[in-house]
């Protein structure tokens, strides 16, 4: 599974969202979207877009991620909710 790494690229960098936008004229929910993982897809020209203004090649806007990881991360929040219902229910 891939993760779109543009939200550390682009602190690494220094950049904001609305720097980005001024650069490469993508739109700011746009980015925000693509920043926040929020994004259903992008295209080829977006991402080619961000690739040259950001001086990275395409394949560095993704990071490789793993499952288990996932897994980990998952049973944590099942782990909070379950002791937020418990919490919310003894009050």
């Amino acid at each position: 599974m891939s993760r779109f790494r543009l939200k550390k690229i682009m602190k690494s960098k220094g950049l904001k969202i609305s720097d980005l936008n001024k650069a490469t004229g993508i739109s700011r929910n746009t980015l925000s979207l693509l920043i926040n993982g929020k994004s259903q897809g992008i295209q080829f020209n977006t991402l080619y877009k961000i690739s040259e203004t950001l001086d990275v090649s395409i394949g560095e806007l993704f990071e490789e991620v793993n499952k288990n990881e996932i897994y980990e991360k998952a049973k944590k929040l099942d782990e909070i909710t379950e002791i937020l219902k418990k919490t919310h229910s003894a009050n």
